[in-house]
């Protein structure tokens, strides 16, 4: 019987996983009322932080997805995500 991980075993298993998948951290600070935003706009759309992040950028850089994109886009990324 193997022994449970710990919280650090477990997220050093995380960032390898990630490092695989040539994902890359991102570290960031935002104001109390962005944050809860965020937190509302992934409530809504059963979104990661991870995938509301990505989409806002991808709006923003100009790709312009419709929202039914952004849910496949999500879909998606629910699949390879480590």
């Amino acid at each position: 019987m193997t022994a449970a991980m710990s919280n650090a075993e477990r997220q050093k298993r995380f960032r390898e996983k990630a490092m695989e998948s040539n994902l890359i951290r991102l570290q960031i600070m935002i104001e109390p009322h962005v944050a809860d935003d965020l937190k509302k706009v992934c409530e809504e759309n059963g979104w990661t932080q991870r995938q509301a992040v990505e989409k806002a950028i991808i709006e923003l850089a100009g790709k312009g997805q419709t929202v039914e994109q952004c849910r496949q886009v999500a879909q998606d990324m629910e699949v390879r995500t480590p």
